[in-house]
């Protein structure tokens, strides 16, 4: 499995005339690193407030057969290096939620070179229902994805962002649907149960904010993020309220702004 680049705003255009929005030439990139979807588009509207200010890159999984096991998130990692060595980013804030926390990590260990700081969402260094989490990579090969896509499309308010509402992030989640658990999608799920960087927190030498939502109905985040907040030596968390597994998307939380903070605390 690799990464492949499916978005990059890249390095600002000299256009001539200067807007209130055009992004800081002095400003980190931003690397996104998607949840077990593995699209690279769930950032939805929320990509478009961070291509105002920052050169934003996304990056998508792409199966190629590999083995679902702790090996996947270091060929990850590396592929994921390899995207930002090719565009020439450097020092960038590296943006993940949920099974993207553990690339990032993985990321900042392999290649500190590359990282300014992590922001992590509803993510987990261990994952504790190990047996739950087998137990669905084991079905998933067995359910249609048509079924999977039709069960999103009716429950995604209820499963991905209840209690908060927001009618915008959630019809544009729909329409996203089509692309969710793309290729690789059991195998990525096989990985998690062998991901174990609990020891090795200590090691991650780039200030990491962490974000919590309070009814994560998909990952036990607030177990999860308690580890990390221990285990990491620069470490801050917050937990996002009234909110579900999918909090990114949302237009109400201020993401470009905690991006600007995280990246002047990181200087």
């Amino acid at each position: 499995m690799r990464a492949k680049v499916v978005g990059d705003s890249g390095p600002p255009a000299d256009s001539g005339g200067k807007s209130d929005q055009e992004p800081d030439l002095a400003a980190p990139a931003v690397v996104y690193v998607p949840g077990i979807d593995g699209t690279g588009e769930l950032l939805l509207g929320t990509a478009a407030r961070i291509e105002a200010a920052y050169r934003l890159m996304r990056v998508a999984y792409v199966h190629e057969g590999m083995e679902g096991n702790a090996a996947l998130y270091d060929h990850l990692a590396d592929s994921i290096a390899a995207r930002m060595d090719e565009a020439k980013i450097r020092d960038a804030v590296v943006l993940a939620e949920s099974f993207g926390g553990g690339v990032a990590l993985t990321l900042a260990l392999r290649r500190p070179d590359l990282v300014r700081g992590l922001m992590l969402v509803n993510t987990f260094c261990y994952y504790p229902q190990r047996v739950r989490i087998r137990l669905g990579a084991a079905l998933v090969p067995f359910t249609p994805k048509r079924l999977l896509r039709l069960g999103r499309l009716r429950l995604a308010g209820k499963l991905f962002f209840r209690p908060r509402k927001d009618r915008e992030a959630e019809e544009l989640f729909k329409k996203a649907i089509p692309g969710f658990a793309a290729g690789g999608y059991a195998e990525r799920m096989k990985a998690i149960p062998t991901l174990d960087l609990r020891d090795r927190l200590g090691e991650v030498a780039v200030p990491c904010d962490l974000y919590c939502a309070s009814h994560d109905t998909v990952v036990p985040s607030k177990v999860t993020m308690a580890v990390l907040d221990a285990g990491l030596p620069d470490s801050t968390l917050t937990i996002v309220e009234r909110a579900n597994h999918i909090i990114l998307p949302l237009s109400e939380e201020p993401w470009v702004e905690r991006i600007g903070a995280l990246a002047a605390r990181a200087v």
